[in-house]
């Protein structure tokens, strides 16, 4: 197949710039083989209601249409979401018989996040009878998950099932999350295809990159800190450890504004936590160099790119059991524990940490989560449908 159509609902967007980030890393690993052009839609407020505005950018052969649209006020919450999703669904449709009008018909429709944009699904069955796949990322499927799929309104179930049911392949983007979508929608073909390391930017430190005058061991943690990363859970475990080691806890990410004065009324050594907010991809991987372990105390976690971006770096990783990381977290790159033994497995870590081997942890994962991995394997799904 040539002609496929990418369609998110998510992507990265000015409104929220690391949004479905994963999302376009997988298609510029699938422009390095074929031309990928994708179109995303989001609302903006700072619009005035009832316009629109388009952009459009281009990265060697990944073609970006992202396009941004207000709505009218109403008397309603009801009435402003529905006239919101009507404006959603038809700013989209223009954007898609734009691209035909200059592309032609896709052979192929692949969905990145089956809602909300799959409400354009039926529309483009009827005018083009067009086949779709299906990429998934939320970790709503899982049960645990509280705004997860249980707790959605009926029609959004019922939406997302129908979805899912017809399409010509559903690709998760783990055997994990692969699984809990089975238990929702179990008839239908299931693919696993991985998110991807961008090798250019997270590899191992040619030579060790001590930080000046700094004796504390460095403990990393990378996340937006919402509640599934259990960030309360990690500050304490740290605190506990503390008093034994000399350590620092970086934090990468934007917190919920509440959490630093929370770790400043709750946490002994909260001077010793040092939060970094959200910081460019590429200097994400400067710390994971300069870092001596990355923990991750979260209670879910549908992959966990960070996790593979440490071990890229040869960055010891320190987890609970979620997403990838029973499958690839080993004695010889980092432990698994549960969280409530987060903080003697941090102790465990100090008492070992020379031993680890920076460079085989990279080599231990180089090449898996690749561009021409992830593109090679896209391209292969195609060839089978």
């Amino acid at each position: 197949m040539k002609n496929i159509l990418h369609l998110a609902s998510w992507y990265p967007n000015k409104n929220v710039p690391q949004e479905g980030d994963f999302i376009q890393r997988q298609l510029k690993a699938l422009a390095e083989f074929m031309p990928v052009y994708v179109i995303a839609v989001f609302k903006d407020e700072s619009l005035t209601g009832g316009t629109f505005n388009i952009s459009h950018h281009s990265d060697g052969d990944l073609h970006e249409t992202i396009g941004y649209y207000n709505t009218r006020r109403y008397g309603t919450r009801t009435l402003n979401s529905a006239a919101s999703l009507y404006r959603y669904r038809r700013f989209y449709r223009q954007l898609i018989r734009d691209h035909i009008k200059k592309h032609g018909v896709p052979e192929l429709i692949h969905l990145h996040v089956a809602f909300r944009a799959s409400i354009l699904l039926t529309w483009i069955e009827e005018e083009f009878s067009i086949p779709y796949v299906v990429s998934e990322h939320w970790s709503g499927y899982k049960a645990v998950d509280p705004g997860g799929f249980a707790k959605q309104p009926a029609y959004v179930r019922a939406i997302i099932k129908r979805t899912l049911s017809n399409a010509r392949a559903v690709i998760a983007v783990s055997e994990s999350l692969q699984a809990d979508m089975q238990k929702i929608v179990p008839e239908i073909r299931y693919e696993v295809v991985p998110n991807v390391v961008d090798e250019s930017k997270f590899f191992p430190p040619a030579i060790a990159e001590p930080l000046m005058d700094n004796p504390k061991l460095r403990f990393l943690h990378v996340s937006g800190m919402g509640p599934e990363k259990q960030p309360e859970l990690l500050f304490r475990a740290f605190d506990e450890i503390r008093d034994r080691l000399n350590s620092e806890l970086v934090c990468l990410g934007a917190p919920p504004a509440e959490l630093e004065n929370w770790v400043k009324a709750n946490i002994q050594h909260s001077k010793d936590i040092l939060f970094r907010g959200s910081i460019p991809y590429e200097e994400v991987a400067l710390e994971m160099r300069r870092a001596d372990c990355l923990v991750i105390s979260s209670s879910y976690e549908t992959f966990s790119c960070v996790a593979v971006e440490a071990l890229n770096c040869g960055l010891p990783v320190i987890s609970t059991p979620v997403g990838i990381l029973p499958d690839i977290i080993r004695p010889e790159n980092g432990m698994l524990t549960e969280a409530e033994n987060l903080a003697l497995s941090m102790l465990e870590f100090a008492e070992r940490s020379k031993g680890y081997d920076r460079q085989l942890i990279s080599d231990s994962v180089k090449g898996r989560f690749s561009f021409q991995t992830v593109g090679n394997k896209l391209i292969e799904l195609y060839k089978n449908l």
